[in-house]
């Protein structure tokens, strides 16, 4: 059936993108100047043995941010280190129905620390140590997160009302993009200042929806954003997984891996020979998480008379949408709803899929699980995780929805090898933390 194609306005036309663009581009070029000529001062010597970790996302949000947050707090805590995780909560009911709370959204500050821990303890991390409290936000569709909605100076204050050895930002360039023209003063109250970057910004920003965000990564200047952003806050920064951001520095994956694996993982390994299926594991979000790619694959599925693929997702803002073209297409995909404990979820699959071709600490943590728990990965090759995860054994790849199907049934007829020690202590959340602790000393 033909079917008429509204055209769409030319953003690049319009006077007010250019504006814009300009404004962006002079103020990051002033910016740049005054970062290049600032020398942030040496962490002062502390010696109370305590860290703040201040994240940009807390749950029911199943995202990377939460996740590994959580996690880095917790193992941190049961190590001995005396760390209080700060975390956003929005006081508006909307936003949180908006960030996909779903059951929870009624849910207290109180009742979300302590989902927290039991989250933590379901992954074998004791949080008897861990301080959880919650800074006040607003959920910003521009970024898709939660910002802090009292003054700068406030949050400052909140952060430094501890003397700390070190303060961990998750996302620095996400919780001060309203402030990027400030610096968080106090630095002998908050110690040594290191933010983690989860994603991949210069290649998200390649394929943005947004025109402007497109100009902005073809032309250099949204690295240069994101670098003023983060490093105007910090005395180091880390990747947790490979980007094309010229400000990071960091050893070549994987032989210095700061993404980890709970130890929940680690016990839930199954013989080999008792894996069957395959599932995917991500949030509906359409373009970031390859749904597209899923749902073609899906529909080669069906039409093949192949196995379906469980779909294990819990939040997301496209979630509608998604539901609606896999019913549309009738591709071959369960959407089985949201886990809160992986490990006994997923260790039972032989295969994990992934269509998404942007990289992100998500599916980098994913792919480590199923590493760990012995299964094979299935990705889109030259993707950022294939290029980082690629030289292990049980990953494969593909080019097309085709290729795809192909590869997916030849592996659910063939038994992956048992993931080597090497590869169980690269992933091990101890070593993990024991990287980021060496690359901040």
């Amino acid at each position: 059936m033909n079917q008429q194609v509204q055209q769409q306005p030319n953003t690049l036309a319009s006077p007010l993108f250019w504006i814009t663009a300009f404004c962006i581009t002079s103020t990051s070029l002033i910016q740049g100047w005054r970062f290049a000529t600032h020398v942030h001062p040496p962490p002062p010597p502390t010696d109370t043995g305590a860290i703040n970790i201040v994240g940009c996302n807390s749950f029911p949000y199943f995202d990377g941010v939460t996740i590994n947050t959580a996690l880095r707090a917790g193992v941190l805590a049961e190590d001995g280190w005396a760390v209080v995780l700060h975390l956003p909560y929005c006081e508006d009911r909307a936003d949180r129905v908006a960030m996909g709370w779903g059951a929870m959204v009624d849910h207290t500050p109180d009742q979300i620390a302590a989902y927290t821990r039991q989250w933590l303890e379901r992954q074998g991390v004791a949080s008897t140590g861990l301080q959880i409290k919650f800074y006040p936000a607003k959920f910003s569709p521009l970024v898709r997160h939660p910002q802090f909605t009292e003054s700068f100076d406030d949050f400052a204050a909140r952060l430094s009302a501890r003397p700390a050895d070190l303060t961990f930002i998750e996302e620095a360039e996400i919780i001060f993009l309203r402030h990027p023209h400030r610096r968080l003063p106090n630095h002998a109250a908050l110690g040594k200042i290191v933010d983690f970057v989860h994603t991949d910004y210069a290649r998200l920003a390649r394929t943005d929806t947004v025109p402007l965000n497109r100009v902005l990564a073809r032309t250099g200047l949204y690295s240069l954003l994101i670098r003023l952003t983060i490093a105007r806050h910090s005395h180091r920064v880390v990747s947790l997984m490979q980007v094309d951001l010229p400000h990071v520095a960091i050893e070549p994956f994987p032989h210095k891996a700061f993404m980890g694996t709970a130890h929940s993982y680690h016990t839930a390994r199954r013989a080999p020979t008792e894996l069957r299926g395959a599932y995917h594991t991500g949030s509906f979000n359409y373009d970031h998480k390859g749904w597209d790619g899923l749902i073609q694959g899906g529909v080669l599925l069906r039409a093949r008379g192949g196995e379906a693929i469980d779909c294990w997702a819990m939040s997301g803002y496209d979630k509608e949408r998604i539901e609606a073209e896999i019913e549309e297409t009738g591709a071959n995909l369960n959407l089985v709803g949201g886990s809160t404990d992986g490990a006994s979820d997923f260790s039972k699959y032989k295969v994990m899929v992934f269509t998404g071709r942007h990289g992100g600490d998500t599916r980098n943590g994913s792919v480590a699980q199923a590493l760990v728990l012995g299964q094979f990965v299935l990705l889109p090759r030259g993707s950022v995780t294939h290029k980082v995860y690629g030289e292990f054994p049980n990953v494969f790849a593909f080019d097309s929805p085709a290729e795809f199907v192909d590869v997916l049934s030849r592996l659910l007829e063939s038994v992956p090898a048992p993931p080597s020690p090497r590869t169980v202590e690269l992933f091990s959340y101890g070593a993990a933390v024991r990287n980021i602790l060496e690359a901040v000393a």
